[in-house]
């Protein structure tokens, strides 16, 4: 078998002879590329914070490998915040992608992540809410202050207040106010004839949504004709400090792990 060349005269001329036969040129256009699935291991558990009480916890590192990843909330009444960056879920209020009570969700990112806990469910059912009104020379019964049913959930309300009087004083000032709820005096209210704001509280209150009634600061009986009465109500539900919105957050994440090293071929 004899080759002819002529890269004596074109260095770079490739055409060959091989006997009577010519070599044909091949060209590699790209390589094939195969995407393995992803199988998921066990659960890892999180214990997550509150906002505002602990640092966030991270919960996924970085990893140039990972497709996909879940995220479940097991807590019933909170959310979770989860994002790539630790100042967004360090921020007041955490900024992130929220996880309702009882839902999963799916991070397709390579980046880390990290975890925050965030008070959810019926923010209203723990609010605080007062009242405060005055009345020139009250007649009896007459209202001072009203803390509206509206303004009020159903449950037990711890309430405080104060009041006063002033103008000019008599003696009808004396022991002349008093807390009615539900319709009846929770309790006459000791006011001495020289003045001065007192405090009263607290009194412990069930408020029924099926039979709504007012909170209110009445006047026991007319006041002086130049007396100006005063009074403020706050109603804060009981307990005050629910466990739910305090105890830590329990969340799952299912990060994939490739069938090979590497990921895909």
């Amino acid at each position: 078998m004899t080759i002819n060349t002529n890269y004596d005269l074109d260095p770079y001329d490739d055409e060959e002879t091989l006997g009577r036969d010519s070599a044909i040129a091949v060209r590699v256009v790209g390589t094939k590329t195969e995407a393995l699935a992803p199988h998921f291991g066990a659960c890892t558990t999180f214990t997550i914070p509150q906002a505002g009480t602990a640092p966030p916890v991270q919960i996924l590192t970085r990893r140039p490998t990972r497709e996909q990843a879940y995220v479940f909330n097991y807590d019933s009444a909170n959310n979770i915040v989860i994002a790539e960056s630790l100042g967004k879920v360090s921020a007041s209020p955490p900024v992130g992608y929220i996880i309702p009570p009882g839902k999963e969700l799916k991070v397709e990112s390579q980046e880390p992540y990290w975890a925050i806990a965030s008070i959810g469910g019926d923010a209203d059912s723990f609010d605080t809410v007062g009242a405060e009104g005055s009345a020139t020379a009250p007649t009896a019964g007459q209202a001072i202050a009203t803390l509206p049913a509206t303004k009020l959930l159903e449950g037990v309300y711890q309430v405080t207040g104060n009041y006063y009087v002033d103008g000019t004083l008599t003696a009808a000032e004396s022991d002349n106010f008093k807390l009615v709820a539900k319709g009846n005096t929770i309790s006459q209210l000791l006011y001495p004839q020289a003045g001065g704001m007192q405090s009263f509280g607290p009194f412990y209150i069930d408020f029924f949504a099926s039979n709504p009634t007012n909170i209110t600061v009445q006047a026991v009986a007319n006041g002086g004709v130049a007396a100006v009465y005063h009074a403020s109500i706050v109603a804060t539900p009981y307990p005050f400090t629910p466990q739910q919105n305090l105890n830590p957050v329990l969340i799952g994440v299912r990060d994939e792990v490739w069938l090979q090293q590497g990921g895909s071929k």
